[in-house]
């Protein structure tokens, strides 16, 4: 952010003219991050500055998808001995790619969209969609499919009843939760992550998905989790991904070996859970009273709680896989239920106007 206040400042002194500081860090609002980075220290050098900031620079948003599981020795290996290349920087990719720009530039722009860049008023909506579909489902196969035994994703999505799981996530609680950009096919999106998820030569580990995930969770679940809650919606699927997580974050697998767990709060949610007892009522509340990653607001929600507790507990006593097979035997079982009530209804309705046909 220093060299960008120094840079900003030289083009004040030397009347350069205006310019646009594009940021493509993989955050929510990077443009507005660094906007406000920029400008409060831009205040400190100089209050000028700060208002010739305001005029001349514009700090557009943009999102970025595409998966991109962390480089292995072997990948380089592997390039070096077809391209005889050594580039000690090779990352596998997937062929998917979107690139949402917001359209705020202070003096022209590349036409980025010929490259197939999407150009959009507010990238939000994009964030919001990717987040709580992509990034949500991600982290919820990660935890339970590591659970299960699962290294990669692939071979989570190859189990029916999580590739299920997945989809009743996604097309119950994330997609309804969202307010969805123009002309995107929710639907379409949804099976166009199924599929992604299913790419076998794509070696995404769950492990490195479930990292960090005190600080990916409240942009990943808890969005959807809250709106559906404010909305009387359904929250079983968010509170088994997050019962999934605070069962991982134990650090015990189901066979009793360690879990490695990468997270800057590894150390006291593992003591949390431990001083529990690993009692699924007491490890829920004190991973609620969490405050850096719940707030304040979630302990207070009896259904939120009852939720979490039925599914952990399961988790516990019958493991990951047997856990989502109950739970999408029992949404199956509901849906049907929901069918057959609209069914009734309908034959209701029409009385004695004759048989259904």
């Amino acid at each position: 952010m220093g060299y960008l206040v120094a840079g900003l400042l030289e083009r004040q002194k030397t009347g350069a003219g205006p310019v646009t500081i594009l940021s493509c860090d993989n955050l929510p609002a990077n443009g507005k991050t660094v906007a406000r980075i920029v400008r409060r220290m831009a205040q400190l050098v100089s209050p000028d500055l700060s208002a010739w900031i305001d005029t001349n620079v514009t700090f557009p948003s943009s999102m970025v998808d595409r998966i991109v599981p962390a480089m292995k020795p072997e990948d380089v290996e592997a390039f070096a001995s077809k391209t005889g290349l050594t580039d000690a920087a090779t990352l596998q990719t997937e062929p998917f790619t979107q690139w949402v720009i917001e359209d705020q530039f202070a003096a022209g722009r590349p036409e980025w969209e010929n490259a197939g860049a999407t150009l959009v008023e507010d990238v939000e909506p994009y964030e919001e969609t990717k987040l709580r579909m992509l990034n949500g489902s991600h982290s919820a196969l990660a935890y339970l499919g590591y659970l299960a035994g699962c290294k990669y994703v692939h071979e989570v999505m190859a189990i029916p009843e999580m590739c299920d799981y997945a989809d009743i996530f996604m097309r119950t609680e994330a997609a309804t939760s969202l307010k969805l950009p123009d002309g995107l096919d929710i639907d379409a999106y949804r099976e166009g992550l199924k599929k992604r998820y299913k790419n076998s030569a794509l070696q995404h580990r769950t492990w490195q998905i479930a990292m960090d995930g005190s600080q990916k969770i409240p942009q990943r679940l808890l969005g959807t989790l809250r709106h559906q809650l404010e909305t009387k919606g359904p929250i079983s699927a968010c509170s088994l991904a997050l019962a999934a997580w605070m069962r991982y974050v134990m650090a015990v697998d189901e066979q009793g070996r360690d879990i490695n767990v990468q997270d800057p709060l590894a150390d006291h949610l593992k003591s949390l859970a431990d001083e529990a007892g690993h009692d699924a009522v007491a490890v829920v509340l004190a991973m609620l009273d969490v405050k850096e990653i719940f707030g304040k607001d979630l302990r207070s929600q009896q259904s939120l709680r009852l939720e979490l507790t039925k599914w952990l507990q399961r988790l516990l006593n019958e493991g990951a896989l047997n856990t989502v097979r109950y739970f999408t035997e029992c949404y199956k079982s509901e849906d049907s239920h929901e069918q057959r009530n609209h069914q009734d209804l309908a034959m209701q309705s029409l009385g004695a106007s004759g048989p259904v046909r």
